[in-house]
């Protein structure tokens, strides 16, 4: 199954830990160092399995570079709730089944 992941930091990180063996992962975060810590993380299985993206996780071109059409789940855990909302309002827009963000507001 197809997963697609906003966001490269602690919260993208740690789900990819978890979910590198059984599913093929799409990672879109702006910050090239924080995709380069990706790789460090990835089994030699799951290297064939993952892409990643640099880039915006609202534009539709990149959503659609990282496969949105195939995802079943997709999560926007970026440090910004805006971009974490505007991101899962294209992926159900997409039609994508299962969508997640994180909040970081208190409010």
């Amino acid at each position: 199954m197809k997963l697609i992941i906003v966001g490269a930091g602690e919260v993208g990180r740690e789900l990819i830990k978890r979910l590198q063996k059984d599913w093929f992962i799409a990672v879109i975060d702006e910050d090239e160092e924080k995709l380069q810590k990706i790789i460090e993380l990835l089994d030699s299985n799951s290297m064939n399995k993952t892409i990643l993206l640099q880039g915006d996780g609202t534009s539709r071109l990149m959503l659609k570079k990282a496969g949105i059409e195939e995802a079943k789940v997709f999560v926007a855990c970026t440090g910004d709730d805006e971009v974490n909302l505007e991101a899962c309002r294209l992926a159900k827009e997409f039609g994508v089944p299962m969508v997640f963000s994180v909040s970081n507001s208190t409010e």
